[in-house]
């Protein structure tokens, strides 16, 4: 086991020395109908050559260009564009057992020894230590939560949900410890900033900022979560989301498809109509389902039935091409050195 901890640091050490992240812009690459490449970011398309090697971090991780398609390359420690490299932390047991990590160019010791398991998020570590103390590693600060390990515990930028081995069921965020119930969720999913749960009774809630929101007395069909933002389909059919601190219903019937990111939902509805709830705002893109999409971060890519090519971004839509993209991708372009 440490042997692994040492591997898996020294590779993600590596990648980060290796790879530098330009400012979190997003951009469009993509292959036109002839073949050749051009990108979109910031309001301006660009004839851009794209030569093989060239690397995006994606939703689905790293994708290398070459030979005129998007391949993955699978690499260790970039998992979300929502947890680019600078913003990650490097966890690591060395040889006397202590258990560190690497936080913005300073390390800390977490526990002098291998903890039982851990779990990464943002600028946080929850951990298990051989003793059981369950504890979180948030922002510099080491807060002990439990002194009995969870039965389970589920980790987003800045918050952790956990069932203590008595059932009881908490949250930590912001640096403070919520106790929602004495009983453990059937289901729960969170988010930075969001945590929906179903408990026992079939109730289902939101927690986010501190309160507790109610959002209905039956379990949902659907359940989704990105940043700040929870989806999903009532036992009736009906469609809406929490954002905000408040619900918002959308649509009377369950959509064909949903897809989530930071404060936006995408959904095509059961007409066929495609749409998108971007930060509050509700608009209709299409009258027909597209014939493939990609949403990530704040800016959605898709192509339309009739070919044409399109991105939305910051709350307008723009017309990348009239013929549909041989292939394209949504990322965070990455400068190897």
């Amino acid at each position: 086991m440490r042997d692994f901890f040492r591997l898996a640091f020294i590779g993600i050490f590596f990648l980060l020395v290796v790879v530098d992240v330009r400012a979190r812009t997003e951009l469009v690459a993509f292959v036109d109908a002839a073949g050749a490449t051009h990108t979109y970011s910031n309001g301006t398309i660009k004839d851009t050559v794209l030569r093989d090697g060239a690397c995006l971090l994606t939703k689905s991780g790293l994708m290398t260009y070459h030979q005129g398609a998007f391949v993955s390359s699978k690499a260790s420690g970039f998992v979300s564009v929502d947890d680019l490299p600078g913003d990650r932390l490097i966890v690591y047991v060395e040889d006397n057992d202590d258990f560190c990590v690497y936080d913005k160019g300073r390390i800390a010791k977490l526990s002098s020894s291998e903890p039982q398991g851990y779990k990464i998020a943002g600028s946080l570590v929850a951990y298990v230590e051989d003793n059981d103390d369950f504890c979180v590693y948030d922002n510099g600060k080491i807060t002990k939560l439990s002194s009995s390990a969870p039965q389970r515990y589920e980790v987003a930028d800045g918050m952790v949900a956990y069932v203590e081995d008595c059932d009881d069921f908490s949250v930590y965020a912001e640096g403070k410890v919520t106790e929602l119930s004495s009983d453990r969720p059937k289901r729960l999913k969170i988010a930075p900033g969001v945590l929906a749960y179903v408990d026992d009774w079939d109730n289902f809630y939101v927690f986010s900022r501190g309160q507790v929101t109610k959002i209905d007395s039956s379990a949902p069909r659907r359940l989704l979560v990105a940043r700040d933002i929870v989806a999903f389909v009532e036992d009736n059919g009906d469609f809406g989301v929490f954002y905000d601190g408040r619900v918002i219903e959308l649509s009377s019937s369950p959509p064909q498809d949903i897809k989530l990111a930071a404060g936006m939902v995408v959904y095509v509805e059961d007409n066929d109509d495609f749409m998108i709830f971007d930060k509050g705002k509700l608009t209709k893109l299409s009258s027909s389902v597209p014939q493939q999409y990609q949403l990530s971060g704040g800016m959605l890519a898709y192509v339309e039935a009739n070919d044409d090519f399109y991105v939305y971004d910051n709350g307008k839509t723009i017309k990348l091409s009239s013929s549909a993209p041989q292939e394209f991708v949504i990322g965070h372009p990455i400068l190897k050195h």
